[in-house]
């Protein structure tokens, strides 16, 4: 009869040495942090959903006016979306503040404006995963639960010499399971800090610092050639391309542009972008911009296109942006407000509709020295930043 292989026996056999190598360097090596120590479970939530995807150097101001302007889950709730993408904006990933601030609203709604310390009541909230539950959870309430993101991944991955794609179903499970075995019960705030800040500062995706890690003597990966092999890199999605045109419509007496507001859910939900609408590749900017303009707007603004082209890319597509300027301001938007989209608005004719082809759910005119205010990604920012009429952008 054959022996089961235990696959979790390296991990038992060897977290008593990872738990005390591993908390002993982080007393020395941590960073300090602006939601560390704090020991607020509001800050917590809101630091760990700012650095899902991003780089803690960009979230700390971030995060440092975003609790200055909201310092409690009510103060969050009582805000207007459009408040706290304002603050998001350059961020990315707005997904995540319209989550926090739905959060915030449910939080007020079940909990009185308070986190709950039971992880099964904190997934009930929305935009909340298993990864921020748990962060929230050991950090902020002392509950003996994993935290697994892209560095305890690594680390992970390089202890036991794993050598299998960790985006697999299977593959994430025993991750889960092996960090769940690794935490202890006592203070697991701080490891799963520890384990996360290894993997930041040294168990780094390229070019590990083996020789400056607590963990070294207990690592399988150090065996290896090159320890930076593991984890397994999965093969690389492609991008879709697709194609868009802007339209800027100024106002030059009041030195405003009009932009329209997108809908709240899907791609860069509730932000305001200039009127766009997608394109065919083989279709001149000018012709593309005019049938925008007719669909949008039902008349045709004479569009001149710019020569330059923006490209920005999201994490699931790459969008080629060309901009064309029209000179003339329809006499129907010319009030403060235009009203919102209507039936003319869908998908370029023979193509299925796209990610810019939405109906919007308002217009509205702003002023030069609003735009650094209003909620947009950085898509139309760089629009912004090539227009003519435009002083250059800080």
């Amino acid at each position: 009869m054959a022996v089961k292989h235990d696959i979790d026996g390296p991990v038992r056999s060897r977290r008593r040495a990872i738990r005390k190598h591993l908390l002993e360097w982080y007393r020395e090596a941590r960073r300090t942090l602006p939601w560390r120590d704090a020991g607020d479970p509001y800050a917590i939530w809101v630091s760990e959903i700012m650095l899902q995807q991003t780089q803690v150097r960009a979230v700390i101001p971030y995060f440092d006016r975003f609790m200055t302007r909201f310092p409690t889950i009510e103060s969050l709730a009582a805000a207007p979306l459009e408040e706290v993408l304002s603050l998001w904006k350059g961020l990315g990933y707005y997904g995540r503040a319209r989550n926090l601030h739905r959060g915030a609203i449910e939080a007020c709604r079940r909990y009185r404006g308070r986190l709950p310390a039971d992880p099964a009541e904190l997934l009930r909230l929305p935009g909340i995963g298993p990864y921020t539950c748990g962060a929230i959870s050991s950090m902020a309430f002392g509950v003996p639960v994993p935290v697994v993101d892209g560095n305890v991944i690594r680390v992970l991955c390089r202890l036991f010499g794993l050598d299998e794609d960790p985006t697999s179903y299977q593959v994430k499970k025993r991750l889960w399971r092996w960090a769940g075995i690794l935490v202890p019960e006592q203070d697991p705030g701080t490891f799963n800090q520890a384990m996360m800040e290894l993997g930041a500062l040294v168990c780094v995706r390229r070019r590990p610092d083996c020789s400056r890690c607590p963990l070294e003597p207990l690592c399988d990966a150090t065996r290896l050639p090159d320890p930076g092999v593991l984890p397994v890199r999965p093969r690389k999605r492609v991008r879709p391309e697709i194609r868009a045109v802007s339209l800027v419509i100024h106002d030059p007496a009041s030195d405003a542009l009009l932009f329209g507001r997108r809908p709240p859910r899907g791609l860069l939900g509730g932000m305001w972008e200039l009127p766009t609408g997608g394109a065919r590749w083989e279709e001149p900017v000018e012709e593309a911009a005019r049938r925008v303009a007719l669909r949008r707007f039902g008349m045709d603004l004479h569009p001149q296109a710019l020569p330059e082209r923006v490209v920005h890319v999201f994490t699931h597509l790459r969008l080629s942006l060309d901009v064309a300027i029209c000179r003339e301001v329809p006499p129907h938007l010319s009030t403060a407000d235009a009203g919102p989209g209507d039936s003319r608005e869908g998908a370029v004719a023979g193509c299925s509709p796209g990610p810019f082809d939405v109906a919007y759910q308002a217009y509205r005119w702003v002023a030069r020295q609003e735009w650094e205010t209003l909620p947009m990604g950085r898509s139309t920012g760089k629009v912004l930043d090539i227009l003519p009429l435009a002083s250059p952008r800080r």
